[in-house]
């Protein structure tokens, strides 16, 4: 991870989210609300994860969970095989950390995982997860993002509408250095997941974001 990727995976998330949600990144960011900036930066990174094996769908109201404008239709399983082959090492990885941790089956297929997670919110809910232990189990990482934080807001950034270049420019590199490091799944995750992963402690906080990815809504559920 370097600071042209990582600001690659940002240029991704800010597309996503004018498709998704018809609004800038920044404006999703802004939200005073911590449990939907949760939901929906969450959810962008599980379309990147999604996207390889779905087919977007235009919805004819916005999802009310997440806002989202479009939703993603799971390929059939022939389809996913034949993209598994070129695409599929983010999930093969997801799926072996996911078992590590007792939270897939032994005997799962990356389709049954796909099925399972079945929604965007889902894919992201499984990432969460096998992050998890790694992010909230770690206190000196804990403190690592607070002192981020802190620095930014006594450099005079209002966290709130910071863009993601100057979250790179101050401390998101080095977040995203570590994650990458420590917590193995994400070694083989494609920039826009750093991306958001980073985006979601900086917006949100260590503390919040070990709540809220720890919470069953994020597993397979039928709203978007």
């Amino acid at each position: 991870m370097n600071e042209t990727e990582l600001k690659e995976g940002f240029v991704v998330l800010k597309q996503l989210a004018l498709d998704e949600y018809e609004e800038s990144l920044r404006k999703v960011t802004s939200n005073e609300d911590k449990q939907m900036i949760f939901n929906q930066v969450g959810r962008l990174v599980g379309v990147t994860l999604k996207q390889p094996f779905a087919e977007p769908m235009e919805l004819t109201a916005p999802s009310p969970y997440s806002h989202a404008y479009r939703s993603w239709a799971l390929v059939d399983e022939k389809t996913f095989e034949e993209r598994q082959e070129a695409q599929g090492q983010a999930l093969k990885a997801l799926l072996e950390e996911l078992k590590r941790q007792g939270e897939a089956g032994d005997n799962w297929t990356l389709y049954q995982l796909a099925l399972d997670a079945h929604h965007e919110r889902g894919f992201f809910g499984y990432l969460a997860r096998s992050c998890r232990k790694y992010i909230c189990n770690d206190p000196e990482f804990r403190k690592e993002v607070e002192k981020a934080v802190n620095e930014t807001r006594k450099a005079g950034v209002d966290l709130k509408y910071m863009i993601p270049d100057v979250i790179v420019g101050s401390g998101g590199l080095s977040l995203g250095v570590w994650l990458v490091g420590a917590v193995p799944v994400l070694s083989v995750m494609g920039a826009p997941v750093i991306a958001g992963l980073v985006l979601l402690l900086y917006k949100i906080g260590a503390d919040a974001f070990c709540e809220y990815s720890n919470s069953s809504s994020l597993g397979p559920v039928e709203a978007k």
